[in-house]
């Protein structure tokens, strides 16, 4: 497991094992799809986690980059980042299979499921579960939930997790829609309760970019 910290001076001053959070950040739909031609591709995100992440990781690769790609159906920008150094080591986690070629160009695409056993500090399974919740995060009155669609492991893993650290009233559901919804439920201990406290701005910052864009797709719809 890679082990590195955050360390910038801004905000939030709390800080977390940046790899293990990235691992939390990344999509598990299917699995992690790398493509034979874009092994360089880290994940694409919304702005605000986007910056977090080029916050944490742009100084200690030279090769990393960004680039904003427009989704005109649905009013919105990613921004896909990029660094084949970065990509190289966090696709270190996974175990990988060949699934198929895409066309026209035959590039093979590879699924991958995270590994076991990945986080063995306190550190990097408090970091794992800010980087998940920060993306997919939901409001529950009485409990934190997290949300994943088609998750190949990382939701197993999470459960794991959690448990690890202490957390109370640890529950599972799977909506078997189309696609599958795996949900999470959780009391964090207190420790997991600080850090997700202080990094909470992020997940406000994601759920304010997806209300927008909402916003933007039911004005235009009213239009038509």
């Amino acid at each position: 497991m890679l082990i590195s910290q955050i360390n910038y001076s801004q905000k939030p001053k709390l800080k977390l094992d940046k790899e293990s959070f990235l691992l939390g950040t990344l999509s598990d739909y299917m699995g992690r799809i790398v493509i034979s031609n874009q092994k360089e591709k880290i994940d694409e995100y919304d702005n605000p986690m986007a910056e977090t992440i080029t916050s944490l990781f742009k100084a200690d690769y030279d090769d990393y980059r960004t680039e904003i790609k427009e989704y005109p159906a649905y009013h919105s920008n990613k921004m896909i980042v990029y660094s084949a150094k970065l990509s190289k080591k966090i696709n270190a986690n996974f175990t990988f299979e060949k699934y198929a070629l895409t066309h026209p160009n035959k590039d093979t695409v590879y699924y991958g499921k995270l590994k076991e056993n990945l986080f063995q500090t306190e550190l990097q399974k408090i970091s794992f579960i800010v980087g998940l919740y920060s993306q997919s995060g939901v409001e529950n009155k009485t409990r934190y939930c997290i949300r994943l669609s088609n998750s190949v492991r990382k939701f197993t893993e999470a459960e794991k997790v959690l448990k690890e650290l202490h957390c109370q009233n640890v529950d599972v559901a799977i909506e078997k829609n189309i696609p599958t919804q795996f949900i999470l439920y959780f009391k964090p201990s207190a420790a997991l309760k600080k850090y997700l406290k202080e990094y909470m701005f992020l997940r406000k910052a994601i759920q304010k970019e997806l209300e927008n864009r909402f916003q933007l797709s039911s004005k235009h719809s009213a239009k038509k």
